[in-house]
């Protein structure tokens, strides 16, 4: 680990505990719905502008190739920007931006080019449009998530951390939900003046609210300013690369086992997430007998979808309140309730191709749903555990503290307003008494940091590139099981096996018999998610 020196203190706006929590998470809320519009509308906008299948296929690789190469990579540059708006703050500006940007091309690029240019170019220079914007939004996406993660990280104790965790969790299951909400809900008639169409409607409403969430969180929480890094220190891509595989090599043996975890478990997620709508509607068409249109499926589907959200949403609320601290001698640990999320997440998906009914498929999801809850926490809260004990307890070696007597306390800052300016100029890591929200450290002194002294608790030097070793894990994966998938569908659909052939009753990439094989797959590899989840975390 390396030694950073920092500017000023870290500070979030807001009266309570609940809304500073809130507002620290709201830009990872707003990114939600540029997520939700582009796994329920991008699917059937690309088909009938034209594109095939198989060229779909291939641009949905954007998702993983990005996460694996840009969370890294921004997570890393965060860890040592010297900008005056802090270390994450320029990269989600810029990445909610071309996320707001690439939104807006995707729905506006068809009519722009058709109204300037002849039928052939406007056709092509549509495709290009979409397929960059795809890869770009991606891009923005994956940043932006790197370093909103990072700041939550970044602004909270360790032993704040599993709370902030839990409401960044609550808010994206809320906003995911209004996401698809927002595509299921007829918004033409009262926000016709936005678009001609629910497609475009739906892309504007989740640019500007993607902006609004990224917004709210740069404008409520202040960040340290880094003053200077290790000389040995660079940010050419080679420079980078060797930091990342250096932090690898270091980091806590606890973020290994829940990156091992993370590879596991997203051997089934990756395949749900992206085929669990057409999954959902080929289980009704098989059940009815007939064979259902696109719309009904799709329908059928979007339904599914919100099932999965709400009990998503309902387990976020909960589950925090059902686990323990690791001294209490009774209840679920976070760790050990992320196991159990894990076994019933793999029952869930073994059970797929037993499905007959729709409502037993609504089931299915639903189950998943709350796992989904305790994917979208566990993992990232433990993960920010570790940071901040490490980082606490590098502090107090380097500072020469006893590490006997009584605790001290230390404090992130509730800022006020008109309080900016005397955060930026502050060298202390105390606040007035009556601003303060107490966290308590296990140390013998109060910890400050001074221009040129080492950051408090809370500030992690390397956060951005744990959190992208921990993206690379849960992208690793996907590629894998893209392609243990093709080769079942391949198999599976020479047997006679699919609807990859017929009319607009059969436009499905793959049958629902070959996705709950799948499914069933990935739940195999969340069997060991969980085991090593429960043994080893």
């Amino acid at each position: 680990m390396r030694e950073y020196s920092y500017a000023g203190r870290a500070g979030i706006r807001g009266k309570t505990e609940p809304l500073r929590l809130i507002l620290l998470s709201l830009s990872l809320g707003g990114l939600q719905f540029a997520w939700s519009a582009e796994q329920v509308f991008f699917m059937n906008y690309m088909i009938s502008i034209g594109m095939s299948k198989a060229a779909i296929s291939l641009v949905w690789l954007a998702g993983p190739i990005s996460g694996l190469i840009g969370q890294p990579l921004f997570g890393a540059l965060s860890d040592t920007c010297k900008s005056p708006l802090g270390r994450r703050r320029p990269f989600m500006i810029f990445s909610a931006a071309f996320t707001a940007l690439a939104l807006l091309t995707v729905g506006w690029s068809h009519d722009i080019f058709y109204s300037w240019f002849s039928e052939t170019v406007a056709y092509q220079l549509t495709i290009a449009s979409v397929v960059v914007s795809v890869f770009v939004l991606d891009v923005a996406l994956n940043a932006a998530g790197a370093t909103c993660r990072c700041l939550v990280v970044d602004s909270l104790p360790a032993d704040r951390q599993e709370a902030g965790q839990a409401y960044a969790s609550r808010v994206i299951a809320i906003c995911h939900l209004s996401g698809y909400a927002l595509g299921y809900i007829h918004l033409k008639p009262v926000l016709g003046f936005l678009g001609d169409s629910q497609f475009k409607i739906v892309l504007f409403l989740s640019a500007l609210l993607a902006c609004v969430g990224m917004g709210l969180t740069c404008w409520a929480v202040e960040e340290r300013r880094l003053v200077s890094i290790p000389s040995k220190s660079s940010n050419n891509l080679f420079a980078i690369g060797r930091s990342v595989w250096r932090t690898m090599q270091t980091m806590p043996v606890r973020i290994r086992t829940i990156c091992l975890v993370q590879v596991l478990a997203w051997h089934g997620w990756f395949p749900f997430l992206f085929y669990s709508s057409t999954w959902i509607g080929e289980v009704s068409s098989q059940a009815s007998g007939e064979q259902l249109d696109t719309d009904t499926r799709s329908r059928l589907g979007s339904l599914g979808l919100l099932i999965f959200s709400c009990m998503t949403v309902t387990s976020t609320i909960i589950l925090p309140k059902l686990t323990r601290a690791p001294s209490a001698s009774t209840g679920l640990t976070l760790s050990q309730l992320w196991a159990v999320g894990h076994f019933v997440f793999a029952a869930a998906c073994i059970s797929a191709p037993l499905v007959g009914q729709l409502w037993q498929a609504y089931v299915v999801v639903a189950l998943c749903g709350f796992s989904w809850a305790l994917t979208n926490w566990a993992p990232f809260s433990l993960i920010g555990e570790e940071i901040a004990r490490s980082s606490s307890a590098r502090l107090r070696r380097n500072s020469n503290l006893p590490t006997s007597g009584s605790p001290t306390v230390a404090r992130y800052e509730v800022l006020r307003p008109g309080s900016r300016d005397r955060a930026n100029s502050s060298i202390t890591s105390h606040a007035d008494e009556e601003d303060d929200v107490d966290v308590s450290y296990s140390s013998a002194a109060p910890l400050t940091s001074s221009m040129s002294g080492t950051a408090a608790p809370g500030q992690h030097d390397e956060a951005g590139s744990i959190l992208g070793i921990h993206n690379i894990a849960i992208c690793v994966p996907q590629f894998i099981i893209t392609f243990i998938s093709s080769v079942i569908f391949r198999l599976m659909e020479s047997k006679g096996d699919g609807s990859l052939r017929g009319d607009e009753g059969a436009q499905s990439m793959v049958h629902g018999n070959s996705i709950s094989v799948v499914m069933a797959v990935g739940g195999m590899f969340a069997i060991g998610a969980g085991i090593v989840t429960w043994k080893r975390l």
